[in-house]
C-alpha cells in the first residue's frame, strides 16, 4: 500500500530559498495557514486568494523581520519540487514575468505622469 501523499508537509520541508546567498536569516515562524485577507505569492507574483491554504515564513536576518507568502499552488510545486521541478520553475517563471510586466506598467504611468 502506498502512503498518501502530503503535499502540506512537503511544502514546509522545502527550502525555497535553496542556493541563495544569505545573511544568515533564522526562521522565525513557518507554518500553513487558511489565508483570511490575501497577499501577494513571494514566487508567482499572484494573488494568494482568501479561504486557500498558503506557506507563511517570518525570518529574522540582516534586513529585520521578513515575512514571505506563498499561494495553493505554488506550495503544490514545493511539495512536488523533488519529482517535478518543471513545476515550480514554471511558477518562477510566471512570477517573472508577472513582475516585469509590473515594472513596465508602473514605468509607463511615471512617464505619462511626468509629461503631465
Amino acid at each position: 500500500m502506498t502512503k498518501p501523499f502530503r503535499w502540506e508537509a512537503e511544502a514546509l520541508a522545502d527550502d525555497p530559498f535553496a542556493g541563495d546567498f544569505g545573511d544568515g536569516e533564522v526562521a522565525l515562524s513557518n507554518k500553513m495557514v487558511t489565508t483570511r485577507g490575501g497577499g501577494t505569492c513571494h514566487t508567482c507574483a499572484g494573488e494568494c486568494l482568501p479561504g486557500t491554504r498558503n506557506r507563511v515564513l517570518t525570518e529574522r536576518g540582516g534586513e529585520g523581520l521578513e515575512t514571505f507568502r506563498w499561494c495553493q499552488s505554488c506550495c503544490f510545486a514545493m511539495a512536488v519540487y523533488g519529482i517535478r521541478p518543471s513545476i515550480g520553475d514554471a511558477r518562477f517563471a510566471l512570477g517573472e514575468e508577472r513582475r516585469a510586466a509590473a515594472r513596465e506598467a508602473a514605468d509607463t504611468l511615471n512617464l505619462e505622469n511626468a509629461r503631465g
